[in-house]
């Protein structure tokens, strides 16, 4: 007689799907040519993705750290809420900005970028973070998957407002508020138009000296069709 032949091997199980991400976030520091007052305007979309699918849309990607300090998070929405929301509370942004990079340095297995911005001493200050070690002190600057299109924007604004000389390299343009608020919107906004991991509500905020605020949230996918 036939002997039975052995069973099959069970099927592997499916990978489980990638960690949120996908996204496009935007930090522009500037001062107003009539009053000199220093900002900085922070945007992002509000889309999470794992793979090919959109998983929400309605990520906040915009987290305060302090009554003064705003965050970005771009990367695993996991790794960036934990690491953001288990900072010290820092005396100065760069204080904060050196511990938040010191315990990305020291962790491994994270997916994490961001920016940290507040107004201190009459500057606008802003810094980028990444799990990679990067520690950059920065004037503008677009991160996530929408990146190359909305740092584009901000370039071809900063270059049509540029500071004074006095403050070249400090802060990133000389421009009124609404200016720079409309920047920063079309920066997300072009980048949701060429980035399918990109979409969702268009959040802008302002921060500025002692404080900071919420601008305009605005699902610009259904204002544009």
């Amino acid at each position: 007689s036939q002997s039975t032949p052995p069973p099959s091997p069970p099927k592997p199980l499916s990978p489980l799907l990638p960690l949120s991400h996908g996204t496009t976030t935007c930090t522009l520091t500037f001062v107003s040519p009539e009053t000199h007052t220093p900002y900085v305007v922070v945007a992002s979309d509000s889309r999470s993705s794992r793979s090919t699918f959109v998983s929400s849309s309605r990520v906040l990607k915009i987290l305060p750290c302090s009554r003064t300090t705003l965050a970005t998070m771009a990367g695993g929405a996991a790794d960036c809420h934990y690491v953001l929301t288990c900072s010290p509370d820092s005396a100065t942004l760069k204080a904060r900005s050196l511990a938040i990079s010191d315990y990305l340095f020291s962790s491994r297995d994270l997916s994490v970028g961001t920016m940290l911005s507040a107004v201190e001493g009459g500057t606008p200050k802003a810094y980028y973070l990444d799990s990679e070690g990067q520690r950059l002190r920065i004037t503008y600057r677009a991160v996530g998957s929408g990146q190359e299109t909305a740092q584009s924007v901000l370039s071809d604004f900063a270059r049509a407002h540029p500071p004074p000389p006095e403050l070249m390299g400090t802060v990133g343009a000389e421009c009124e508020l609404e200016e720079a608020v409309a920047a920063v919107r079309e920066a997300v906004v072009q980048a949701t138009r060429r980035d399918g991991y990109s979409g969702g509500v268009v959040q802008v905020y302002v921060v500025e000296e002692g404080g900071w605020y919420k601008k305009e949230a605005v699902d610009w996918g259904r204002v544009t069709d």
